[in-house]
């Protein structure tokens, strides 16, 4: 430190350290104010004043101290900021000098010595006070986070409100299962490390890659050197020429193929005892030399931290596999609860509207057969005023011939891509409407053209001569049918409430939870897995259907078996 932040920028630094007891140690360092030049000291270096260069030496001195402090295991560490710079409500000790010191080493309270033993007093108390903050927040947000938990099972008021948690929680089970599939396979897996046998510095040798290519080289060799030796006893063993061929060839001379027999078995013999040398080399280095010796010890060391860190994943992995599984059995029980309730209260609000919607119908026949009155068929206008003979036209055989197979097949399709046109460009649509375009829009163009012709042939059939007498019966209906009675009023509204009624969706009919996780694991969505009226969509016009025709099968059913059994009987008397 001293050489990086005095010597090199051109001081002399002259150190002493006062350590002699072992009170107050510490150190004072005398430094040179003058450049040094090679005719001797310089002009004074005022640069070395600066404040700026005073906190470079503050903060070197806080990073060397740190790691010292680091390196010899305390937990302790210094700040070169003042209190204040660090923002803290701390208050400064002052300095005691020399007198002071002594005193207090003596045993003996100076004035200075108990003004620093206050302000450590008041340290130690904000200290304390900043910790009992901290657990205070910490037991806050544990507090927050347990509510928050605690929160997603209640069971809410509204029916709406239970169907959407059911489904919801049906997602969150789904989701909770795969997650701890997954975590087993990984536990599973970091057992299967945990339990494998450690590796020693024998198995690293023995695999090592060098010393496997020499024993490989050795032992394809020494195959070899066998194979040729065996051809040249064999070759040997022939007559007395083969035998005096190969003495002659040993001695040097060249006498054909057994020279080169020769030749083979002594290369043979020179590259087996090559790689058996190269192989007993490798085998000294990885037990002698250091290098060796360390790389070993070091891949020893990283299968040992491979092995811990599997253990310390795998009890990881174990807790969030226990914390899953505690998580999904409550949320799966208060799943039950919601369903169990949402069932009993759907059956009862199901049953009710049935049986509202039976002593309607019923209403309805009864009122149906009293009221003499004939029912209107015209629509009704939403004013009192008659009907015009364009508008009476529209309900005319002809006009309504012309609508359905002529107008209709010509101009829908086009007319139902303009709104579709208008909704998604009602700015550009309407320019076009009013005109202001540059550029005609062909499709708005042909449907006006089919509008004119529209208008063109409703005229024409309300001003034809044949059609007056039609037209005038139309509107004489109107005006008849226009005043219903109270029993048509009262059977009109009946009506009203049934289709409204008939229309709605069943509710409940949720599935339990083993059969809904039996139908996801089938590929089902969990919302199609949670209830079967959702996915069948049943209204109560359905149901009710259901119901009349079960009846009527039933009642033909035992129409029928009464006449069964006298056939029956009559069979088995005229036996």
């Amino acid at each position: 430190m001293y050489q990086a932040q005095f010597v090199d920028r051109g001081m002399i630094a002259d150190i002493n350290i006062h350590h002699a007891k072992d009170e107050n140690p510490h150190a004072h360092i005398l430094l040179t104010t003058r450049d040094v030049t090679p005719e001797g000291f310089g002009k004074k270096n005022r640069d070395w004043n600066q404040k700026d260069v005073l906190e470079s030496w503050r903060e070197a001195w806080e990073q060397h101290a740190n790691r010292a402090l680091e390196r010899a295991g305390h937990d302790e560490r210094i700040d070169h900021r003042s209190l204040a710079a660090q923002g803290s409500d701390r208050l400064a000790t002052i300095h005691l000098g020399p007198q002071a010191t002594e005193i207090e080493r003596k045993g003996q309270r100076t004035q200075l010595g108990d003004y620093n033993r206050e302000i450590r007093k008041y340290n130690d108390n904000l200290l304390n006070l900043a910790e009992t903050q901290v657990e205070i927040r910490s037991l806050q947000d544990e507090k927050r986070q347990r509510d928050a938990y605690e929160k997603q099972f209640q069971i809410p008021e509204k029916w709406q409100d239970r169907e959407t948690l059911i489904i919801k929680n049906y997602e969150k089970l789904d989701h909770l299962r795969r997650q701890r599939a997954s975590l087993v396979n990984t536990v599973k897996r970091l057992e299967k490390v945990e339990n494998e046998p450690l590796k020693t510095r024998e198995h690293f040798i023995k695999n090592d890659e060098d010393l496997k290519f020499y024993k490989e080289g050795f032992d394809n060799y020494l195959e070899k050197l066998r194979s040729t030796h065996h051809e040249i006893e064999r070759q040997k063993s022939g007559s007395f020429w083969s035998r005096m061929k190969f003495a002659l060839a040993e001695k040097g001379y060249d006498v054909g193929q057994s020279r080169d027999l020769i030749k083979q078995r002594e290369f043979y013999r020179k590259q087996k005892d090559e790689f058996k040398t190269n192989g007993l080399k490798r085998f000294h280095a990885l037990n002698n030399e250091l290098s060796e010796v360390k790389r070993i010890d070091d891949l020893i060391a990283n299968e040992l931290h491979r092995q811990t860190q599997a253990h310390v994943d795998r009890l990881s992995h174990q807790k969030k596999i226990d914390d899953i599984t505690a998580h999904y059995m409550r949320l799966a029980e208060h799943t039950d609860k919601v369903v169990t309730l949402e069932n009993k209260e759907a059956e009862r609000y199901n049953n009710d509207l049935k049986t509202q919607l039976k002593s309607l119908a019923n209403e309805i026949n009864e009122l149906e057969k009293t009221t003499r009155e004939p029912v209107f068929t015209l629509p009704r206008k939403s004013n009192t005023e008659a009907l015009s003979a364009l508008e009476a036209a529209r309900h005319l055989d002809d006009f309504k011939w012309y609508e359905k197979n002529v107008f209709y097949p010509k101009y829908n399709e086009k007319l139902n891509e303009w709104k579709a046109f208008e909704k998604a460009n009602p700015e550009r649509a309407e320019k076009i409407k009013n005109g202001s375009m540059k550029t005609k829009f062909k499709l708005y163009e042909d449907l006006k053209i089919g509008q004119q012709n529209y208008l063109l042939r409703l005229k024409s059939e309300a001003k034809s001569p044949r059609n007056q007498q039609a037209i005038q019966e139309i509107q004489d209906r109107y005006v008849r049918e226009g005043s219903l009675s109270p029993s048509q009023q009262r059977l009109q509204q009946l009506k009203s409430e049934y289709n409204q009624i008939a229309e709605q969706r069943l509710r409940g009919g949720w599935h339990d939870l083993s059969e809904s996780q039996a139908k996801m694991r089938r590929g089902y969505a969990p919302k199609d897995a949670a209830n079967t009226h959702i996915e069948n969509n049943t209204t109560f016009a359905k149901v009710l259907e259901k119901e009349r025709k079960q009846e009527q099968t039933n009642i033909r059913k035992t129409e029928h078996e009464p006449n069964h059994n006298r056939s029956r009987s009559r069979r088995s008397r005229s036996r």
